[in-house]
């Protein structure tokens, strides 16, 4: 079996209630984003530092990440593979020209050229491998040590993998405008312009914040060096709606912009210079150094610069001075995932040791990361508007702090970070005069060693749920504090993007980018053990889907339908195109709970062997253009074995007694050793007859379809047997079926045992020899009986089920009944003991002639339909055709399936049946314009078609049309089914 597609996720999840569960020591919402009564979050205005409006709200950071957020990463596929070469030669120029080759190719609809795929082993590379082209993806096979290696021997400040763009946005002149609104809050996304003329929905657009010195005087900035010219921040947005000079963006504003700072100009823009659509997976990257603070070696594994969707994942970098992942330059909707920077060789100092960076870029998101060793781990550098994401990744062994750096970052998310000291604040004049780190800066439920949060003039800084030492800034303690909010104590929901993200696209949407372990909680463990060697926590290896249904199955039930559960058991976290369960053969139809589900319960109906299939096909969750690759599909054998017999049950509380018993006992029915007592002995005679009864009810079986019942045998076991103490006085024993529980129904007879013949029985108008004497006709040896119902019985019991497999009743009844014979004066008392647990109910069917009349009588549900060429589940196929096929002709079931013509030949596929009705003729026909049909072998305008069925297998027979005399570019076949 081969697929393709991304591993991840694929089991149902309550994502709502896990989200929101609260995590060990957890408190309540936050008061500024919390949980409401019907699930999705809820906002309140807040405050920026100094102010009284409370117009401001949480941004909504949901839209960070690969094509905003939500979206399952690709699985591209490959159109071209290098392996490694033995020897250890420099692998650059060879790989470098590979990427060349595949940058050459045309993109598909979907954006993509392929995939370079680097075989597992190692390779070495001495200069920066530089990808320009959209569409272009760079895998390995796998990121641990046995997976594919690049070994970086450059000796300067190089990165290995550089994917650049060849320009920046860059505005578009015409239509530009201002905003009018004196004050924007921060988190809304509508405001007002001076005119709105130059613009339509689906405009890109940039809100350039344009502070004046006002502002700078505000911050007291202008001491380090800040003019109102180099703090302008960019927002590239998407506009969605527009009514008269309003204009509603995609995202919401990261800072108010209040026009008492230099308000906000609005100008379309292009990004034509962008590289899209690019990815590099599933590969570990070495830098060769000489010492731990040797400078002249790799600094980046891979940078971003100018693209857009794009991404990184399943990358562990070890040794490089700077980054793992660097994005920079206009970079928008990136997301890295399962990457590790592991040991970093450099100074320990700054500019070094960036593990995760990102730089004048929006919409990225980082998660499921994890460093060792690094300065600052997550970060963002000067000017940088989101909204930018970190989430669920663990930093070990710092050397600085988290959190934006310098020079007034803003809009970014800190959720569920843990790591040594995370700060936003007023650095002043560190380095060449950073300033502000960062405004609108959320720290949700992250874990640190020290946490400083202060809050700017006209801004604010966030620090909820989170657990660590509360500081002042040394570098400016007269600043004041941020949003503090549930110190020590996290908050619900345990993640603020993944809650945002469902609450704007849904739970399938956050089900293709989370892991099952995201769900339970926290991962800094998993992350810590992980140590980015191997597949990373909580799933597989980077790998096509691989569909496996396991071995094939036999099942045996008491009853049918059998009811099973049927799992394709793919990774919990596969983002996927279900085509679902199928069936493919069998002698009756399948039904699933939900056939699009990985794990349903599958209804059997009865007997036999069925194929079932599941398949599926990674895809974009909401983009159906985006790629869909291979679908991956398997199939499994099931076979049904016929019921055991079905155990009978007391229905009754009766008891078969003798004369003189009054009334009937109170009996212990199920007795520790497992019998089941049915009477008593009795006590007194008296001249008063009185007929004791019991009845046993047996749960009726689903007979196979298109079978009858043949004959049924009832089987009871006597474990005890009492009578009178007269040699040839016995009672008179008789067993009635009946059509209710009621014990005095009337029934019909198919078993009388009586005194006129004390070693006979009677089964119907039979006469049996029973063993034992006229004193115990019923011995004492725990023997099984077995009597056949025939007769007026056996029509009563076929007629339970109306002519279709499946019993209109769930029970049969029957009643033993004990009376005393008239004649028999001295009549004492009279008991038997059964073992309930060994009496059964025995059918035994079969097709009684094998025609196609008999066949179509078992499907009662297709109503009136029932000649040869009608067609009642509208399939195309008509009973005939069912018949032959195998298939239930009520419900739908594919026809003829095409292979792929080769030459003279053609071929094509479909059910059969291995046993089909007697009485019809099934024949192959063809024909080249679709006109004239002609029967196989016969010659047709100088072209003769002949059909020969190949073996059957899995309930399927390929059958070969071979064209001889005059070819054929096209050939119509068409099988049809007749009676005799």
């Amino acid at each position: 079996m081969d697929g393709c597609g991304l591993v991840r996720r694929v089991l149902p999840f309550l994502l709502g209630g896990v989200l929101s569960a609260s995590v060990t020591g957890a408190g309540t919402g936050s008061s500024l984003v919390y949980p409401g009564p019907g699930g999705q979050l809820e906002y309140a205005g807040y405050a920026n530092e100094g102010q009284a409006s409370t117009g401001n709200r949480m941004i909504d950071f949901s839209m960070a990440g690969y094509r905003g957020g939500g979206v399952a990463i690709p699985w591209v596929p490959v159109e071209i593979e290098l392996d490694p070469v033995p020897g250890g030669g420099d692998d650059h120029a060879r790989i470098q020209a590979a990427i060349d080759t595949l940058s050459a190719m045309p993109l598909s609809p979907a954006g993509f050229r392929g995939t370079l795929l680097l075989k597992a082993g190692n390779y070495n590379v001495s200069e920066t491998l530089h990808i320009n082209a959209s569409g272009v993806v760079i895998r390995g096979e796998g990121q641990g040590s046995g997976g594919t290696v690049i070994h970086f021997t450059a000796t300067a400040q190089d990165d290995l993998f550089e994917f650049t763009g060849s320009s920046r946005w860059t505005k578009v002149s015409a239509g530009e405008t201002t905003i009018a609104d004196p004050l924007v809050p921060s988190g809304v996304r509508s405001f007002g312009v001076v005119s709105a003329a130059g613009f339509s929905v689906g405009d890109r657009i940039i809100i350039n914040r344009t502070p004046n010195q006002a502002w700078i005087d505000l911050l007291d900035m202008a001491q380090w060096g800040w003019t109102t010219g180099a703090y302008t921040s960019d927002l590239p947005r998407v506009i969605t709606a527009i009514d008269g000079n309003t204009i509603t963006v995609d995202a919401p504003l990261t800072h108010a912009i209040e026009s008492q700072y230099g308000g906000a100009e609005v100008y379309r823009y292009t990004f034509d210079g962008a590289i899209r659509n690019v990815g590099i997976e599933g590969l570990r990257i070495e830098s060769a150094y000489t010492s731990d603070t040797d400078e002249d070696h790799g600094w980046s594994a891979v940078m971003f610069r100018k693209v857009e969707n794009a991404w990184a994942r399943n990358i562990t970098a070890n040794y490089f001075g700077y980054a793992c992942v660097d994005i920079r330059d206009d970079s928008l909707f990136v997301t890295v995932e399962d990457c590790a920077q592991l040991d970093p060789k450099s100074q320990i100092t700054g500019s070094r040791r960036y593990s995760f960076r990102i730089d004048d870029s929006s919409f990225i998101l980082f998660q499921r990361c994890y460093t060792e060793k690094g300065r600052h781990d997550y970060v963002t550098q000067s000017n940088t508007a989101g909204p930018n994401v970190f989430v669920d990744s663990l930093a070990e062994i710092t050397y600085s702090d988290i959190g934006p750096h310098h020079r007034y970052s803003e809009g970014i998310l800190f959720d569920n970070i843990k790591g040594g000291p995370t700060n936003v604040q007023n650095r002043k004049s560190s380095g060449t005069g950073h300033g502000w780190a960062g405004a609108q800066t959320v720290f949700w439920n992250c874990e640190a060693s020290s946490i400083i949060c202060d809050a700017p003039k006209a801004a604010m800084n966030f620090a909820i749920g989170c657990v660590g030492t509360k500081s002042e800034s040394n570098m400016s303690p007269e600043e004041p504090f941020g949003f503090w909010e549930s110190e020590q104590v996290p908050v619900t929901p345990r993640s603020l993007y993944y809650t945002q993200l469902m609450d704007r696209l849904g739970e399938p949407a956050v089900r293709t980018v989370i892991t099952p372990s995201q769900l339970d909680g926290r991962i800094w463990s998993e992350l810590s053990s992980w140590h980015g060697d191997g597949a990373p926590p909580g799933l597989p290896p980077l790998a096509p889907v691989q569909v496996d249904l396991g071995n094939d199955r036999t099942e045996t039930e008491t009853s049918l339908p059998v009811i099973a559960v049927v799992r394709c058991p793919l990774p919990d976290n596969f983002p996927m195109t279900v085509t679902g369960w199928t069936q493919t053969s069998g002698p009756a139809g399948v039904t699933f709970d939900d056939p699009g589900a990985a794990s349903t319960v599958a209804q059997f109906p009865g007997p036999g062997t069925y194929e079932l299939s599941y398949s599926v096909s990674q895809d974009d969750n909401r983009d159906p253009g985006d790629v869909v690759t291979y679908p991956g599909s398997d199939s499994v054998m099931i076979t049904i074995v016929p019921p055991p017999d079905a155990v009978g049950t007391l229905a009754s509380t009766d008891s078969i007694v003798g004369e003189g018993q009054a009334a009937a006992p109170s009996a212990d029915y199920y007795p520790d050793d497992g019998s089941t007592t049915v009477g008593t002995s009795g006590s007194t005679l008296t001249d008063t007859r009185v007929d004791r009864n019991v009845v046993l009810g047996f749960t009726l079986p689903t007979l196979p379809v298109g079978e009858s019942i043949e004959s049924v045998d009832l089987l009871f076991e006597i474990t005890g047997a009492r009578d009178q103490t007269g040699a040839a006085n016995l009672p008179d024993l008789r067993v009635d079926l009946l059509d209710t529980a009621d014990p005095d129904a009337t029934g019909a007879s198919f078993f009388h045992h009586g005194p006129s013949d004390p070693t006979q029985a009677h089964v119907g108008a039979t006469a049996v020899t029973i063993s034992g004497t006229s004193q115990n006709s019923f011995a004492d040896d725990a023997e099984d009986r077995t009597f056949e119902i025939t007769g007026a019985a056996l029509t009563l019991l076929q007629g339970f089920y109306g002519g279709d497999h499946i019993p209109d009743q769930p029970e049969a009844f029957f009643r033993f009944s004990l009376s005393e014979d008239p004649d028999l004066a001295d009549l004492r008392r009279y008991a038997i003991d059964f073992g309930a647990e060994e009496s059964r109910l025995e059918f035994f069917t079969g097709s009684p002639d094998g025609t196609f009349g008999s066949w179509i009588a078992g499907y009662p549900e297709v109503g009136a339909e029932t000649e040869v060429d009608d067609d009642p589940d509208g399939d195309g196929n008509g009973n005939g055709l069912e018949n032959y096929f195998g298939t239930h002709p009520g419900e739908f079931s594919s026809g003829l399936v095409a292979g792929t013509p080769s030459g003279n030949t053609f071929t094509f596929s479909h059910p059969l049946n291995p046993t089909p009705a007697s009485d019809l003729t099934a024949s192959y026909r063809w024909s080249k314009d679709l006109s004239i049909f002609t029967p196989d072998g016969v010659a047709h305008e100088g072209t003769t078609v002949t059909f020969s069925q190949g073996t059957p297998a899995g309930g399927f027979v390929t059958v070969t049309a071979t064209v001889t005399g005059a070819p054929t570019d096209r050939l119509f076949l068409v099988i049809e089914a007749t009676a005799d």
